[in-house]
């Protein structure tokens, strides 16, 4: 009895690396995760998140060989799946959480390094506007969207209103742009001196991770077993 367990979990076990390799011959799924203080002008703000990436696989196979790939050169193409920013005031602990809409963010290429993907390269997110400023930690009409580059995520910010004056938005260093009769200044986290310490992992995939479950059942099942045969 107890040989013949054994072989059905042998079976299950190598179904399991046999449907893992499959998925991830389609797909690849990584999640990414940093927290950085913000920096100038927002000192007193840190920003900390997490995304998730879809790669299909002719990307991966791409970025395996040349470390880096276009897009536009996979098929089908690689998206975000999810993007939140939390930001916190670094005194009093306040925080809110910013969920971007991902189909904002479009891919352009992406960075790997020994077959893993370690960095990508999108257009910015939808603004959002927190509706709070956590005690003061940035403006009432700061508004945030979020970016990625080869140096890792970025939240740019804004801020629009008619009192700015042409003149204060240059004093800033900052850029600026007049829509009507309002205008807007931007800006990006000090990254130089407050890196994102950017890392990305990949998911396993949820099929194989289900039939190693399995089989891990069935040991316990053949365990159980064999103490209450051993008992009798």
């Amino acid at each position: 009895m107890f040989p013949r367990a054994i072989s059905s979990l042998r079976r299950l076990l190598l179904a399991a690396a046999v449907i893992g390799f499959g998925s991830s011959a389609n797909a690849a799924v990584y999640h990414g995760v940093w927290d950085p203080p913000f920096g100038s002008p927002f000192t007193n703000l840190g920003w900390s998140g997490e995304a998730d990436y879809y790669v299909p696989d002719s990307c991966e196979a791409i970025g395996a060989t040349y470390g880096f790939v276009f897009n536009a050169f996979c098929a089908p193409q690689a998206v975000i799946q999810s993007a939140q920013v939390t930001l916190t005031n670094l005194t009093s602990s306040a925080t809110t959480t910013l969920v971007f809409n991902p189909a904002s963010m479009h891919i352009f290429a992406m960075d790997y390094t020994a077959g893993n993907l370690t960095d990508l390269i999108t257009d910015n997110s939808n603004f959002i506007d927190p509706a709070t400023t956590l005690g003061g930690a940035f403006n009432w009409n700061t508004e945030f969207s979020l970016f990625f580059d080869l140096g890792g995520p970025h939240l740019m910010w804004r801020e629009c209103g008619s009192s700015y004056s042409s003149e204060d938005h240059y004093a800033t260093g900052y850029s600026t742009y007049d829509s009507g009769h309002t205008s807007c200044r931007y800006g990006v986290n000090d990254s130089r001196n407050f890196p994102p310490e950017f890392s990305i992992t990949r998911v396993p995939e949820p099929a194989s991770l289900g039939l190693v479950g399995v089989a891990l059942a069935a040991v316990a099942g053949v365990g159980i077993r064999r103490r209450r045969s051993a008992a009798q």
